[in-house]
């Protein structure tokens, strides 16, 4: 398990660099990336940042919610509540699933 020290933006720091041939000027709190060119990238609402993740390969998508987890538990942040599921809604997901691999199978 990593520690928060551990956990930090350089995947994220990493994928803009690599969007950019002029790189990266300096990066400061709030989410500010000044590229050397003088353009200014500036994230500030939820879904800035959840459109930067997704545009997160696989990899760093995983960093970041790493970086996440450490902070909202530093945070002291409650974990949602587990959720519950009907035998009914289960038995219908198995059945469906069962179902797509009998297709997988059969065009595969």
């Amino acid at each position: 398990m990593k520690k928060e020290s551990d956990v930090s933006l350089r995947p994220f720091l990493k994928y803009v660099r690599s969007q950019s041939s002029f790189g990266i000027r300096h990066f400061r709190a709030g989410l500010t990336v000044d590229i050397a060119c003088g353009m200014v990238f500036r994230m500030s609402t939820l879904a800035e940042i959840e459109q930067a993740a997704a545009a997160l390969p696989p990899d760093q998508k995983q960093e970041l919610m790493l970086f996440l987890a450490v902070r909202l538990r530093a945070e002291g942040a409650r974990l949602p509540e587990p959720r519950k599921f009907s035998r009914e809604q289960i038995e219908s997901w198995i059945t469906e699933d069962e179902a797509e691999l009998r297709r997988f199978q059969r065009d595969g």
